[in-house]
């Protein structure tokens, strides 16, 4: 793709545009790396959360959902974050009601 380019730029006899084809393809390839390494970091960070918080899941759902992680790479590890992190962590996003502390005899309910 940036072949023809080059040649291109080199035909006209102007330094300056390939130099610009160049600088662009470094750039491009800059920002490719960028995302490698940060979808890389952020499927390990799933991989670890899922294997240390999942503690109140069964066995098998803990093999499951690092085994998706796993072999559904990026997928899954946005699939773990969305679908299943958000309820391993109190007050980040939980959807369960609010439960009084057991050693509160005149907690009531909101009115």
């Amino acid at each position: 793709m940036f072949d023809n380019a080059l040649i291109l730029a080199q035909r006209g006899g102007d330094p300056a545009a390939g130099a610009a084809i160049g600088l662009c393809f470094l750039l491009f390839m800059l920002g490719m790396v960028t995302f490698a390494i940060a979808t890389a970091a952020f499927h390990i960070w799933m991989l670890i959360d899922c294997a240390i918080y999942e503690s109140k899941m069964p066995d098998n759902q803990i093999v499951m959902w690092i085994l998706l992680i796993i072999f559904l790479g990026a997928i899954g590890a946005v699939a773990y974050y969305f679908g299943r992190r958000p309820y391993n962590r109190p007050g980040m996003g939980s959807y369960k009601a609010y439960q009084p502390p057991p050693q509160d005899p005149y907690w009531r309910p909101p009115y």
